[in-house]
């Protein structure tokens, strides 16, 4: 061989490994991106053992995360947890009305401001992704659309946590309400007595649950970095559930005992014979919701 063919057969097989590589990255993330389109369930995620979590780190699509959600469904515990790994940093929530009422913002350009500046100082450390819990409620009362918002957040990674039993998310946002003690770690009044249900106010509450979660969804429905987890993940994937948020927002699992349930008080622990005072007149009606379409929240 000539002397001067040899660089070129060096060059030219460098060349040939780069677009090959390329190539390979190319189909892998566009299938980590299909899967956690498609699969975007605690369960999938966790038995997906092809998910290159450390390629998908470098590459992966987001710069913010958002936690979708609603009073009363473990958002704040969520939160804690996510806020225990080192590069993730995860905001309260920035368009609660008292925050809002607060900084005085009423358009929509001045949230926009606000809600950057919050987050953008950690997301300019390397490694670092950051985000924060907004309920559903308070995108429709601060009159910023879901798809604005997550434009705002260069189109973020979106944890929708749900509470399916909308009975007790109810009982338990009425009875937070009564003691204003929102949190295991908020001290507030002892309410330990009875209350009435009212079951018109429930349906209402419910039905309006309903309605907002279903437009929510139906705009997720085709965007390609959702992960769904419920209240009950909470209380029983103790193991599972961190890895499993880990993953999806582009990190490697740990081995860290992060869930610590002791926290975790859960808001309704008695009957509801024992909870509700009208509990007798009331009962035929609360069987008759518990079995309807209605009891449980779409995607659940």
């Amino acid at each position: 061989m000539r002397p001067w063919k040899t660089p070129l057969v060096v060059i030219s097989f460098f060349i040939y490994i780069i677009i090959s590589k390329t190539y390979q990255m190319y189909i892998k993330h566009g299938k980590i991106a299909d899967r956690l389109s498609k699969n975007g369930t605690l369960e999938n995620i966790l038995s997906d053992k092809n998910l290159d979590i450390g390629n998908h780190t470098d590459k992966r699509q987001f710069k913010h995360f958002l936690i979708l959600s609603e009073a009363r469904s473990g958002s704040t515990y969520l939160q804690d947890l996510i806020n225990k790994h080192s590069h993730l940093t995860s905001y309260d929530e920035l368009l609660s009305q008292v925050q809002l009422s607060k900084f005085q913002l009423d358009d929509i350009r001045n949230k926009s401001e606000y809600i950057l500046r919050c987050i953008k100082p950690d997301a300019n450390i390397p490694g670092i992704l950051t985000g924060f819990k907004v309920f559903i409620s308070q995108l429709k009362a601060s009159k910023l659309e879901l798809k604005k918002l997550m434009t705002l957040l260069e189109n973020p990674a979106v944890i929708v946590l749900q509470r399916c039993n909308l009975l007790d998310q109810y009982i338990s946002l009425v009875k937070a309400t009564r003691t204003q003690q929102w949190t295991s770690q908020m001290k507030g009044k002892t309410e330990r007595s009875p209350f009435n249900l009212d079951i018109e106010n429930f349906e209402n509450y419910a039905t309006s649950q309903n309605e907002h979660w279903k437009i929510i969804l139906n705009e997720l429905k085709s965007y390609p970095y959702v992960m769904y987890v419920t209240y009950d993940d909470i209380l029983q994937k103790t193991t599972e559930l961190p890895n499993a948020i880990f993953t999806f927002l582009g990190y490697p699992s740990s081995d860290k005992p992060f869930l610590n349930l002791t926290s975790f008080k859960r808001q309704r622990k008695a009957a509801l014979e024992d909870t509700l005072d009208n509990y007798e007149d009331v009962k035929d009606q609360i069987v008759k919701w518990e079995e309807s379409q209605f009891n449980r929240l779409s995607n659940c």
